[in-house]
């Protein structure tokens, strides 16, 4: 019984072999990426019962089936948005949910998004200098951990310092190096903690330049997710509800 157990899962295991090709903004291509399993859609549709660390245990589950299913541990934070479109289209299909309605529009959706350019890194130029830069889905899951950790530590509770540390975590995100005169530091070599030290004793205007790249790249994906409905023009959100339609 084993053994015919065994035997089905690797048939199960050649049919993924049959990639699907989905878009990678970051690497301007269409790459190989296996389907998405039903387990997968389960662990995505569990952080639905995380509280406040739902949200950032949803983003860090996306990328670990990026990564998982490409095979690709360069992808980068903009190519998630286009790959998990492909990704669901593909697994439950077209159609979305919104206030009890279906709308069929993902393939428009798609190719909205497919046609997104975000600009991948920046210079902030100044007595301290930075180098911004869009992580890997890799680089973004451990800043996210931490995130997690710090989360818990602050408790349920303590709503509004729990959103004060998501809100600085995502800026650490996008920060490569920085430097006052020859003084360089790479974030890669530090700590996710030495990096929020960092973050949070930056000026008020040079954390601005760096929300304002970033809001620049999340705006554009929003735009991409509007669709017009009878009642208007709507926004297509990712969140669980999304892989459960």
């Amino acid at each position: 019984m084993e053994d015919n157990i065994k035997n089905f899962l690797d048939k199960v295991d050649q049919l993924k072999s049959d990639n699907l090709r989905v878009n990678a903004i970051s690497k301007n291509s269409e790459i190989d990426c296996e389907s998405l399993t039903f387990k997968q859609q389960k662990d995505i549709i569990s952080t639905i019962t995380e509280g406040i660390t739902g949200p950032l245990k949803f983003q860090k589950n996306l990328n670990d089936i990026i990564v998982e299913n490409t095979k690709d541990k360069e992808l980068k934070v903009v190519d998630k948005l286009l790959i998990i479109l492909q990704l669901r289209k593909d697994s439950v299909g077209t159609v979305v949910k919104l206030k009890n309605n279906k709308y069929d529009v993902l393939n428009d959706i798609i190719e909205k998004a497919k046609k997104l350019s975000p600009k991948l890194s920046k210079s902030i130029k100044g007595a301290i200098s930075i180098e911004l830069e869009v992580p890997t889905l890799i680089s973004e899951s451990q800043v996210i951990n931490s995130c997690i950790d710090s989360v818990k530590k602050d408790s349920e509770k303590e709503v509004g310092k729990s959103l004060s540390d998501i809100y600085t975590f995502e800026i650490v995100k996008y920060i490569k190096t920085v430097s006052i005169k020859d003084d360089v530091l790479n974030f890669q070599d530090l700590s996710v903690r030495d990096r929020v030290k960092i973050v949070n004793n930056l000026p008020l205007s040079v954390n601005k330049q760096i929300v304002d790249f970033i809001q620049d790249i999340k705006q554009a994906e929003l735009d991409a997710l509007s669709f017009d409905t009878e009642s208007g023009e709507s926004t297509l959100e990712i969140d669980v509800s999304f892989f459960d339609s």
